[in-house]
């Protein structure tokens, strides 16, 4: 019988990478990075009124990716730049060997500004009509 290898799973945020075209994002907020929503479940069930079910899948792969910088990262600026462009643009999120990204992105909201005694975090909202993942960990 062979014995199943053990292993320690540990977080490094060190080990994440956030792309925006072919840049890295930095001078993230100070608890938040990045975080990635799809917009739709994979897939559904439809059951009858006699119980009979049916699993439908939605095709829909589209997703928000939020992006949260401190203030004084010069990320702010770049974004801004791209939403006054109004041109798409790629992101993608490495982790390991996981890696979430879309082809293209825009700017969905520029985010509230607050100015204060402290630094305050700004908040990006991508949306990407594509939002793939693969993950080869295992």
């Amino acid at each position: 019988m062979t014995k199943k290898q053990q292993y320690t799973a540990y977080y490094d945020p060190n080990d994440v990478h956030v792309f925006v075209g072919k840049e890295e994002v930095g001078a993230f907020a100070d608890n938040s990075m990045v975080q990635v929503q799809w917009r739709n479940d994979r897939q559904s069930l439809v059951v009858d009124p006699k119980g009979v079910g049916s699993l439908v899948r939605n095709n829909d792969r589209s997703g928000t990716v939020t992006i949260s910088l401190s203030e004084t990262s010069i990320w702010n600026a770049k974004l801004t730049e791209l939403v006054a462009s109004g041109k798409p643009f790629s992101i993608s999120i490495y982790h390991n060997k996981e890696v979430i990204s879309a082809a293209t992105a825009q700017v969905q909201k520029v985010p509230d500004i607050t100015f204060g005694n402290s630094g305050n975090d700004r908040t990006w909202q991508i949306l990407a009509p594509v939002l793939d993942i693969t993950n080869k960990n295992l």
